[in-house]
């Protein structure tokens, strides 16, 4: 096929980012040593300890777990107590144990975890209780790397504090008029108390007046890894000098690089962590297996045989760049399996109204199988997702780990799958890093489907 010729392995070639496996130099001994430094030197640093949770904590956070919501009556809000209970949240996930009190404390954070652990219910509660309800002006950021992760946290935030009289969310980002964004901020009878933004909406918005930035106390972060690196670096940095020096900085993230580490290090001020043990990192209750396959239209053949195989509820499937989703999609709706009723496509060129919509039907379980780019490899949950296929493995072994966690949330079973082309060198390497890089366990999709499916 011509488009195979010309595109097999473009995923391979065009990290915008210039990621590590793009780079000739950086071998699979690199990746893995890299990875296993940070986590020994995280181990082994003054201050932290184990919990029998499989946590590394700052030792001030020994005895300081929370270990039901209940328990909080007399550290948070009695209608945000309300909400967290309303909103079913029974007992705190391990994010929330340690997560919450330091921020309510006015402690600086940094804090690691899997994806579908809670992370946000922790920094949105802790957010919320560190608000004055009394001062009309805005106290709080949330920052998160894109428009749909930012929608998901609004939606949390909303329901956590539905019962909170005179509270005000601003949902700052671009497909919100600039103009409703400056007056939630500035405006007496707008204002909002807690702002959920992305980067260039924030920086926007801080530089158009500058005294809005100085009733801000608390910045969180979220998916600190992907802000704190790359083509968001420069913003969060013009974003750090509008704030106070003496402003409190949180950042949460399921992984974790020596660079932002470091980063981190250099903006927080002895800062509390809490961090998931390494060999816990690749999501309990998530199934990870491969399928070998001979080349490109073999990956396509299989995902046409699973689906006929397993009875799937909802999927998704996961390739490198624009051309290779394009790609997928249209040889699945070509196909007699599949039409347009039961597949989506969603990538960052899309208009983010048409990309909303697309994730609200799939949320309501209104299509099967949802092809995306590593736009969504972050902040979308769907109960339904039971599976999720790579077509491609991601460039950055990071994003591996934020891929797989779209399935298996809140303790439910997940699976993936990942798709190998044997003729492919790369393939074979960039599964080959995730297993080390991460100690993780990716058994052959056929002794998974003898051993759990074929009864």
């Amino acid at each position: 096929m011509e488009y195979n010729n010309q595109r097999s392995n473009d995923g391979y070639k065009q990290n915008r980012r210039g990621g590590k496996f793009s780079n000739p130099n950086y071998s699979l001994d690199d990746a893995c040593k890299e990875n296993k430094d940070l986590y020994d030197l995280l181990k082994n640093e003054e201050g932290l300890v184990e919990t029998e949770d499989l946590l590394f904590i700052s030792k001030e956070l020994e005895g300081t777990e929370i270990n039901e919501f209940e328990d909080m009556c007399d550290d948070v809000n009695i209608d945000l107590l309300r909400g967290i209970l309303c909103y079913g949240y029974e007992n705190p996930s391990r994010p929330q144990k340690y997560g919450i009190k330091p921020i309510i404390a006015g402690r600086d954070l940094l804090l690691q975890s899997q994806s579908g652990s809670g992370k946000s219910g922790a920094f949105i509660i802790g957010a919320v209780q560190s608000i004055d309800l009394k001062l009309n002006k805005p106290q709080v950021i949330i920052i998160s790397p894109t428009c749909d992760l930012a929608l998901q946290t609004h939606k949390l935030c909303s329901a956590l504090t539905a019962f909170i009289k005179n509270f005000r969310i601003s949902l700052t980002v671009g497909g919100v008029p600039r103009d409703q964004n400056i007056r939630e901020l500035t405006n007496e009878n707008e204002m909002c108390q807690l702002v959920i933004a992305t980067p260039g909406r924030l920086e926007d918005v801080l530089k158009s007046n500058k005294n809005i930035s100085a009733s801000i106390k608390l910045l969180i972060i979220d998916e600190f890894d992907e802000l704190l690196s790359g083509s968001f670096k420069e913003k969060m940095k013009e974003i750090y000098k509008l704030m106070s020096s003496n402003m409190q900085s949180c950042f949460f993230s399921a992984t974790l690089t020596n660079e932002v580490l470091e980063l981190s290090n250099r903006i927080m001020k002895n800062p509390l962590k809490i961090l998931l043990k390494q060999e816990e990192m690749t999501l309990d209750g998530i199934q990870q297996t491969y399928i070998n396959c001979e080349n490109e239209e073999d990956k396509l053949q299989v995902i046409k045989d699973l689906v006929k195989t397993l009875e799937i509820e909802q999927f998704m499937i996961y390739g490198n760049t624009i051309d290779k989703i394009e790609y997928i999609f249209e040889e699945l709706c070509n196909s007699s399996d599949y039409n347009e009723r039961d597949i989506q496509i969603i990538h960052g060129q899309m208009e983010k109204d048409v990309r909303n919509e697309i994730i609200r039907d799939f949320k309501k379980g209104l299509f099967k199988c949802l092809v995306s780019t590593d736009l969504l490899a972050r902040g979308i949950d769907v109960p339904s997702l039971f599976l999720v296929i790579n077509y491609d493995l991601p460039n950055d072994p990071s994003k591996y780990i934020h891929r797989i966690g779209r399935s298996g949330r809140f303790g439910k079973k997940g699976l993936s799958i990942n798709l190998i082309n044997t003729s492919n060198t790369n393939d074979i390497s960039k599964q080959t890093i995730i297993k080390t890089s991460f100690d993780c366990k990716i058994i052959n999709f056929n002794d998974y489907y003898k051993n759990n499916l074929s009864k």
